[in-house]
């Protein structure tokens, strides 16, 4: 049998070595592609939380609450940016169709973490939103942006535009103390 393969032009056993050999390049060339492609994530994931950290220049305050005629509702926080929670510096958001109300903010680069509370502000009486303070933490949500660029953190939903660097919070408030 071994003359036939010989006579043949095949050497059995070299031929034999070829496969053994091409097993083991399809391995070592499907664990490159894993590889490659956990790279290309890492890379996209990398490249996500570095704009986060680094471009979030805006941050876009959007909720949805049924107003009574006279209501003005704004934000106060933490930072300069808004009023470090003096009653005097207000951020004020702009009411439209379907009681949805919004407020942009620019904020500095260096900031990763901050609080904010919604106001109500009817008749001249400061009433705040109820419960503990909201916590923007930009780090954290950079941690959910890991698998996506919309997502749910703490009490509110968030969506970022990393070309635009903006940071949009959807926040729902649970009633006025």
């Amino acid at each position: 049998m071994l003359e036939k393969a010989y006579q043949n032009g095949n050497n059995p056993l070299y031929n034999h070595n070829i496969k053994n050999e091409e097993k083991v390049h399809k391995k070592k060339s499907n664990k490159s592609k894993s590889k490659s492609k956990k790279n290309i994530k890492n890379n996209k994931i990398e490249k996500i939380r570095d704009n986060l950290e680094n471009k979030v220049n805006k941050i876009i305050f959007y909720i949805k609450y049924d107003s009574k005629y006279g209501d003005n509702i704004g934000i106060l926080g933490s930072i300069d940016e808004l009023g470090n929670w003096c009653q005097d510096k207000i951020l004020y958001l702009r009411w439209s169709k379907g009681n949805v109300w919004t407020g942009e903010v620019e904020i500095e680069n260096d900031i990763s973490k901050f609080e904010f509370k919604f106001i109500n502000r009817h008749d001249g009486i400061i009433y705040w939103e109820r419960g503990f303070n909201n916590i923007v933490d930009l780090k954290g949500i950079t941690q959910e942006l890991k698998f996506q660029k919309k997502g749910r953190y703490n009490r509110y939903e968030f969506n970022y535009d990393s070309e635009k660097g903006e940071l949009t919070l959807t926040c729902k408030i649970k009633g006025w103390e």
